[in-house]
């Protein structure tokens, strides 16, 4: 199975058999809408290792919902794999259907025998779930080497660790270790019902909570620079 496939409108399948050891992947400033999600899948063969893997800037967003916006089951069964995968600043809003609005791990509960040692997500915004949708789904414990934080969800949505089913980010943060500087709040949005996921001049919720990304992308999903010192949360910058 190749490291790294994408679905966008279940159109694009299976990208890892055209990629080499040690190229990178960018998934960058993309706007995906009517059920699709972004998909990391583990591989066995050592010689399928990519390099590092960036999934940022993007909006997904789907009024029908969707699995997951982003699902990362990363990891090798036979080498452990040295890129790093990064799912940073994407704004993800709509209905979850089945897994959870972002996914780490094999939901059947199967752990990579290498898993990946550099797993970043922040700067996520998570936003439309109904009460039974979860905002993130981790499936096994996280090696020392992820980071989670800076991440805003979605107060209707729960959280879920393994086998175990949290009502809420603090509860989410005491059982994984991370997330210890992300929120839930609503975010004020420019237009949530027409698809305008701006920031509002007065949005208190994901305005200027973010930290730059200190080797990514300094422009936005609009292509719009990045402020300088803080970034909104989301694939969009504030006019602020």
């Amino acid at each position: 199975m190749a490291l790294f496939g994408i679905v966008l409108h279940y159109l694009v399948r299976d990208i890892a058999p055209a990629l080499r050891r040690n190229e990178d992947v960018i998934v960058e400033r993309c706007f995906v809408s009517t059920l699709a999600y972004q998909s990391l899948a583990p591989a066995e063969d050592a010689a399928e290792v990519v390099g590092d893997v960036d999934v940022t800037h993007n909006v997904m967003s789907a009024p029908a919902g969707w699995e997951s916006c982003v699902w990362i089951h990363g990891g090798n069964g036979a080498a452990p794999p040295t890129g790093r995968l990064r799912v940073a600043y994407n704004t993800c809003a709509g209905k979850i259907d089945y897994h959870g609005a972002l996914v780490l791990g094999d939901t059947g509960g199967v752990v990579p025998a290498h898993p990946h040692a550099a797993v970043t997500v922040v700067g996520n915004l998570i936003t439309g779930l109904r009460a039974e949708d979860p905002n993130l789904r981790l499936t096994y414990p996280p090696p020392a080497g992820w980071t989670l934080a800076d991440n805003v969800f979605d107060s209707a949505g729960l959280f879920h660790f393994g086998d175990q089913s949290l009502p809420d980010l603090p509860s989410w943060t005491e059982a994984s270790g991370l997330d210890p500087a992300s929120e839930v709040c609503l975010p004020a949005f420019v237009d949530y019902e027409r698809g305008d996921f701006h920031l509002q001049d007065d949005d208190t919720c994901a305005a200027g909570r973010g930290t730059p990304l200190a080797d990514g992308p300094a422009h936005d999903q609009d292509g719009k620079p990045r402020a300088v010192e803080t970034w909104d949360i989301g694939a969009m910058q504030g006019s602020r």
